[in-house]
């Protein structure tokens, strides 16, 4: 247990009074002092009001600033500047790296669709290749032409009739 307030003995010790009392005579525990539970006890001490089961919160003391000279304050709110310049400047490379990767990804997406229509147009003309001459569409060659005044028979069925 924890004493919350000032807790002093009576001139015999027999009794705890609270600060204050014209019968307090001996400090016996001040705010935040540990106190035995045979103690709590032997002085039917309340908890709650005399002790605490925890120790109270003690005000902890603001750190002492340092006393800077003149020149070290100059100093610091030049580095707390410079500090400043580079987050900004990182926030700066961080945006233009995004967009760049951005950028990649679209390009590559362009890249592998182009990829995709060149081995489409490369696969339909190895298939080509590969068909048997039968399959392939006849043209005439020169060799085979019509001749320009028409066919033989044309001038043979002429003969015959005339």
């Amino acid at each position: 247990m924890y004493a919350t307030e000032r807790i002093y003995l009576t001139g015999d010790k027999k009794r705890v009074v609270p600060e204050g009392d014209p019968k307090a005579a001996f400090l016996f525990a001040s705010p935040g002092d540990e106190i035995r539970d045979d103690a709590v006890k032997q002085f039917k001490l309340k908890v709650g009001e005399q002790v605490s089961e925890t120790a109270p919160g003690r005000a902890t003391p603001e750190p002492a600033k340092p006393d800077l000279s003149d020149a070290d304050r100059e100093e610091l709110e030049a580095l707390a500047e410079q500090i400043e310049e580079d987050r900004a400047a990182a926030a700066e490379d961080r945006k233009a790296s995004e967009a760049a990767a951005v950028k990649a990804s679209e390009d590559r997406a362009v890249a592998e669709k182009a990829a995709a229509e060149a081995a489409a147009d490369l696969a339909k003309i190895e298939k080509a290749k590969k068909q048997p001459a039968s399959d392939k569409a006849r043209k005439p060659g020169p060799d085979k032409a019509k001749p320009p005044g028409g066919t033989k028979g044309a001038d043979v069925d002429e003969k015959a009739g005339g």
